[in-house]
């Protein structure tokens, strides 16, 4: 998958296998999960998506695919997305 380098960023956080829900504070981000994505990280585990947790500011990744960054840039052409205006 050929990700735009401006939402390519370096690995940081932790990993999530829960996706939608903090690690660190346990805040469900179901409905919002890519308002909040900060950009996209090669890992050794593939293409991960990295996210900052709105009520608590923790970063952490989850798997990333085709669907993943298609929602993500719906979000951000629809102006939703926190760090991309």
């Amino acid at each position: 998958m050929k990700i735009d380098s401006k939402y390519k960023i370096p690995l940081m956080g932790e990993y999530n296998s829960a996706i939608y829900e903090c690690p660190e504070c346990g805040v469900n981000l179901i409905d919002g999960l890519y308002n909040y994505t900060i950009g996209f990280a090669d890992s050794p585990i593939g293409l991960v998506i990295i996210t900052e947790c709105p009520h608590c500011f923790k970063n952490f990744y989850s798997h990333a695919n085709d669907i993943s960054y298609t929602v993500f840039l719906s979000t951000v052409r629809k102006g939703r997305n926190k760090f991309y205006k």
